[in-house]
């Protein structure tokens, strides 16, 4: 890679001279710590919004649906699945 910008060059010559890298060295490193914040803020909002969407489904659901037994619609008497008794002679 090229880099004709000239501040930029003294900027990778002076990131490298405060490292002792080269600059190839410098750039990567630099490159890579940047990629690696931009991926964990990616992430973070992808988990803003995963949680934003969870809270509006939540407040659509009824209040009182985790106070059911779901048992009591899964299984029957004998502890086999409804599907399954239904099923057995």
């Amino acid at each position: 890679m090229r880099i004709t910008h000239e501040a930029t060059c003294e900027l990778v010559g002076e990131l490298a001279r405060l490292t002792g890298e080269s600059p190839e060295a410098a750039v990567d490193a630099a490159v890579r710590e940047r990629l690696a914040r931009v991926h964990r803020r990616h992430a973070d909002r992808l988990a803003d919004r995963l949680l934003a969407i969870s809270a509006d489904a939540a407040r659509r659901l009824p209040a009182d649906l985790g106070a059911a037994d779901p048992s009591n619609q899964l299984y029957d008497e004998a502890g086999l699945p409804e599907s399954r008794a239904e099923q057995l002679p």
